[in-house]
């Protein structure tokens, strides 16, 4: 009777002191040892206070505990995280700001851990919605996304399969993003994940065939010991191929790529010779608006930008054919770039 009389008070504290470190503090001391006295009705509603809290490390203690508890009391617990998880799901797909998808990722990973029979059913609705942002512009939600997918492929497991043809390659273009090394890492630890709860082993580099080699690079060219550890892990996770088998697959990929470049280089340049005067304008600014187009060069879209505007001062009136060409990326890129970079666009 003395602890739960006690931890009810401190749970009073938790949620109304003005310090947010001490709210962030109280709350993260409460470990299993007191879950049978916070499956309480009375303590369970101030845990869902705490779960609107202003600070979000607050927020994050605070759904760590009450997903732990839904074995305890799912009576009281389930039908409330469901409300959380659907607001969770809201945010992350329609917010406009970054932090706050960023927040939403990783609460919504939190419950995931926590509450693995709560989000069992809910795999492939859950999932839906994160592929779409995986690829998200700010580097820091896409790394939040990614760390989300591979917590919910441990509890979804089999269930993950039949979206992996739809997952997987989004997981190993951001093994090439350049701008985050940290998005690399998580990207890394993630198909682990991936491949680990579905059993989908081997058939990767068959239907990749550049996977074991961007596998390779990242252990060579990573400075950060954890990433390159993670690599590891995959590489055995994976298993082996056939170096020979793996060979052939290589062979036939490029020969394909080949193909499919040779059949689309007439309308990069459509009717032009290197000796003609639009020739190397032209190829100048696919290459430039191919790198605008691709939001993990993000760091590279200023150069570019000044890249673009020193060819069209240097052209004059002969630019003029080419604004169909850039109008459009300039234009997505006012919508989607930070505001500090957006008044520097309009400019231009």
């Amino acid at each position: 009777y003395v602890v739960g009389d006690v931890l009810t008070r401190l749970l009073t504290v938790g949620i109304t002191d003005s310090d947010p470190s001490i709210r962030s503090a109280l709350l993260s001391s409460l470990d299993y040892r007191f879950d049978h006295y916070l499956a309480l009705s009375d303590n369970l509603r101030a845990l869902f206070i705490a779960l609107n809290d202003e600070d979000f490390a607050v927020r994050e203690a605070a759904i760590s505990i009450i997903g732990r508890l839904g074995v305890r009391n799912p009576a009281f617990v389930l039908p409330s995280l469901r409300k959380s998880l659907l607001q969770l799901l809201t945010e992350l797909e329609f917010s406009e700001d970054s932090r706050n998808k960023e927040e939403s990722a990783r609460m919504l990973g939190l419950l995931i851990e926590a509450a693995p029979r709560l989000i069992k059913p809910y795999v492939s609705s859950i999932l839906k919605v994160l592929m779409e942002k995986i690829s998200d512009s700010n580097p820091t939600v896409s790394s939040c996304v990614l760390d989300t997918t591979g917590k919910l492929a441990q509890v979804g497991g089999p269930d993950i399969m039949q979206f992996m043809d739809q997952l997987l390659p989004l997981v190993i273009e951001t093994l090439h993003d350049q701008g985050s090394t940290a998005k690399r890492a998580i990207a890394v630890r993630t198909l682990g994940q991936l491949v680990a709860s579905t059993g989908y082993v081997i058939k990767p580099y068959t239907k990749y065939p550049n996977l074991l080699t961007t596998l390779f690079n990242t252990l060579k060219g990573e400075e950060d010991w954890l990433t390159r550890r993670e690599v590891i892990k995959v590489l055995g996770i994976l298993g082996a191929i056939d170096p020979y088998k793996h060979k052939l697959h290589r062979l036939q990929a490029q020969t394909t790529n080949e193909v499919a470049l040779l059949d689309s280089s007439p309308d990069i340049v459509p009717g032009m010779s290197p000796s003609s005067e639009e020739y190397y304008p032209t190829v100048a600014f696919t290459a430039l608006i191919k790198i605008l187009n691709d939001p993990s060069l993000k760091s590279n879209h200023t150069a570019v930008i000044q890249a673009v505007m020193f060819i069209y001062t240097s052209l004059g009136m002969k630019c003029v054919p080419f604004l169909p060409q850039v109008l459009p990326p300039f234009l997505n890129l006012i919508r989607t770039c930070d505001s500090s970079m957006r008044n520097n666009m309009f400019q231009q």
